[in-house]
């Protein structure tokens, strides 16, 4: 019994040492390295890769402000965490090529006739049936290092040596993915075009092939032409969370193409299957932003978004939710309403900039619309804070957010100019009441900031206490005033929201009910200070308790007067600018240009008022004032460019004739001069210069004319200061 036992261990020792070489190719070297290779080796290869795409599923942060990517590998950062486990991967698949891949032929027989099958496996380039397997994880463990030259290079191994084996068609995909990555779309839709093809594809890569179709699409922006692609992925998809994820980018996609009802019954089937609870929330959000009047499904909405204003888990996130409440208003049209709620999100809002922005734009598209260009102008410039030039139509916006700053600065110019000089025609006990009314009404709005900044301060009390979860059962006191680390962090708060407060009755109340006379005392002396000595920066008076704060800006004498004439003649014109020309607004274009007229009728630029009055009319076919302006214009200024082009049909070609006759003269004035023809370019330059005075190139003829002059006396010493071939510009 015990020879026995020695004798098999000896056996199977032997057997391992045999099996162990790569240079022989026999069923028991075939034996080992396929046993060896897979289950020590390459088993541990693929945990390492499971573990690491688990991690990266489990710690993927998506943006669901934006499409979220059909695969989680598009983030380097995100990559960065799982590259230990793909670079164990990759050592494991190495080891497993490299030590045991059979690529040896077996003996054969010199006699033996081969079957077609015999044939078939000793013509073989691999005997090591799982090398193909390693090759095939080693390229994906390089792809989701995004080390694309050694994926594709491995990727492609595996297509030139394999035949039509499983690893072959996955390769092929692989290989069609980094095309996605790297840009190259017409490779990848030959390799896609090739694999759909396919008769031979397998039954569970075609859910891999869609995804990775609806992928290429996506990426190149076509967004109609991924939805079919990825509807498939999913009916071939079993895994949930992988489904899920494709169909609420499913849903998205519906979305981008104005196919709402279907973007929201979509968003709809996310919900019910339960995912992790950011999907869950950001699903019913787009489902209430997709919304569309008339489908019927508004109270569900509406009364689902006041549920979970309440949740105390959607607490950061109020903000979205009353952005979308906002959007199911605006779509009814219930367009106050709406603003109410875009105001809310706003206010509510965090650290969310994204939503911030949008939220700033819409009511600022929308009060645009109206138009309420001072409102808008207020979002507008609020919403190009957040935002960076990568930013859909950050240009567009930038230059609404700068036409309407220009268009509110000529507005509130017009406005205090208007009122100041109102204020000048007072008597000084009117004046007097006026200003002192304007002091208490600034004491009373600030008053009620500190008020609201104090009810604020108390909800955030609130708050914080809730999360910070101060349970007194397990402070480890049974009274949180004997807690030092509570009461710590209680002073903290306090300070930080308060500031230093004397201790005394009703210290947070906006109306004490008693008051002290040190109180009173107090107030009165800092009134005398604000009226004796008020606030000055660069000479101008700051603080808005004083008199003095208001009579700097009143223009009491004539001259002072006829200044802010001049800003409100400047703001008027200025405002019809940019009303007319970037905002294409004609109706207040005319208004403000009207006013102007209207208010200063001897305007000293009245000509390209009238100019400008006249040109949109044109454009709004409002032939009555066409008429009147033309008419001013040809009145006033007949001698003017614009009264000849009125009167004279042929005026503009008779000018082009004309620069074309002056240009056509200096051509043939320079080409004398470099010939040195100087008496008649002389003569020549001087004859222009008195028949165009006011041309462009009147200066040129004018240098001619002093060169030619000069070489016709001294022609050595003007040689040497002169270099005319340098200083003109030819015509041709």
């Amino acid at each position: 019994m015990y020879k026995s036992l020695k004798y098999s261990i000896y056996i199977v020792l032997l057997l391992l040492a045999v099996g162990c070489s790569t240079k022989k190719n026999t069923a028991v070297t075939r034996w080992y390295h396929n046993l060896t290779g897979r289950y020590n080796i390459l088993f541990n290869g693929e945990e390492s890769y499971k573990k690491g795409m688990l991690e990266l599923e489990q710690t993927y942060d998506d943006n669901f402000s934006e499409l979220i990517p059909l695969f989680l590998y598009t983030s380097a950062d995100a990559l960065a965490t799982i590259g230990p486990e793909m670079d164990r991967a990759i050592k494991k698949t190495t080891k497993l090529v490299s030590m045991h891949s059979l690529t040896v032929k077996p003996d054969i027989k010199p006699d033996k006739e081969l079957t077609s099958k015999q044939k078939e496996f000793y013509s073989k380039k691999e005997y090591n049936k799982w090398v193909d397997e390693a090759y095939l994880l080693m390229g994906k463990a390089h792809f989701h290092k995004m080390e694309y030259t050694r994926a594709k290079e491995v990727f492609n191994y595996i297509v030139s040596n394999y035949g039509e084996d499983y690893t072959v068609f996955e390769a092929k995909m692989w290989l069609a993915r980094l095309a996605n990555e790297e840009f190259r779309y017409r490779e990848s839709k030959d390799i896609l075009t090739s694999l759909e093809r396919s008769i031979d594809l397998p039954k569970n890569l075609q859910g891999e092939v869609q995804a990775t179709l609806a992928d290429f699409h996506i990426k190149q922006g076509n967004f109609k032409e991924g939805i079919v692609p990825l509807k498939k992925a999913i009916e071939f998809t079993r895994r949930k969370q992988i489904k899920t994820r494709y169909t609420y980018l499913l849903a998205q996609l519906y979305s981008e193409t104005n196919e709402n009802i279907l973007a929201s019954e979509y968003y709809r089937d996310v919900i019910r299957m339960n995912p992790p609870y950011k999907m869950t929330f950001n699903a019913r959000i787009n489902r209430a932003l997709v919304y569309q009047s008339g489908s019927g499904s508004k109270k569900n909405i509406e009364k689902e978004l006041r549920k979970m204003l309440k949740d105390d888990k959607n607490i950061d996130y109020q903000d979205q939710i009353y952005y979308a409440l906002g959007n199911i208003y605006f779509k009814e049209n219930i367009i106050n309403e709406a603003i109410v709620n875009y105001k809310l999100s706003l206010e509510t809002s965090k650290d969310n900039y994204l939503q911030k922005a949008k939220t700033n734009i819409t009511l600022a598209d929308l009060y645009y619309s109206r138009p309420d260009y001072m409102n808008a102008q207020a979002y507008y410039d609020s919403a190009v804070l957040l935002i960076d030039k990568n930013y859909p139509n950050y240009q567009v916006l930038y230059a609404k957010s700068v036409s309407l700053t220009n268009l509110v600065e000529h507005v509130n110019t017009v406005h205090f100019e208007d009122s100041v000089l109102a204020l000048s025609t007072l008597s000084k006990a009117e004046l007097t009441e006026l200003i002192d009314k304007l002091i208490d009404d600034e004491r009373q709005a600030e008053e009620e900031r500190r008020f609201r900044q104090q009810e604020l301060a108390e909800q955030q009390i609130d708050i914080q206490s809730n999360r910070n979860g101060f349970n007194l059962a397990n402070s480890g006191s049974k009274w949180y005033f004997y807690n030092p680390a509570i009461k710590n962090i209680g002073r903290k708060e306090f300070g930080q929201i308060w500031g230093n407060r004397k201790l005394e009755d009703n210290w947070r109340r906006k109306n004490k009910s008693s008051l002290s006379f040190a109180d009173l005392k107090v107030d009165d002396q800092l009134s005398d200070m604000e009226q004796q000595a008020p606030d000055k920066i660069n000479g101008l008076v700051t603080n808005k308790r004083s008199r003095e704060f208001y009579l700097q800006y009143i223009p009491f004498t004539d001259s002072a007067r006829q200044e802010s004439h001049d800003k409100i003649a400047f703001g008027l014109f200025n405002m019809g600018e940019i009303y007319g020309a970037e905002l294409k607004d004609s109706e207040k274009a005319i208004n403000a240009y009207e006013e102007l007229l209207e208010r200063y009728p001897g305007y000293e630029n009245r000509l390209q008022v009238y100019y400008k009055l006249y040109s949109i009319a044109k454009l709004e076919k409002d032939k009555s004032r066409v008429g009147i302006y033309q008419q001013k214009i040809v009145s006033e200024f007949p001698n003017s460019n614009f009264a000849k082009l009125m009167t004279n049909p042929n005026y503009v070609e008779e000018l082009l004739a004309q620069d074309r006759k002056v240009i056509d003269e200096y051509i043939a004035t320079y080409q004398l001069f470099q010939l040195g023809r100087f008496d008649q370019v002389s003569m020549r330059s001087h004859k222009a210069m008195e028949q165009y005075p006011d041309h462009e190139l009147y200066s040129r003829f004018d240098y001619m004319y002093t060169v030619s002059a000069g070489l016709r006396k001294d022609t050595f010493l003007l040689q040497k200061q002169y270099n005319p071939h340098h200083s003109l510009i030819q015509y041709n």
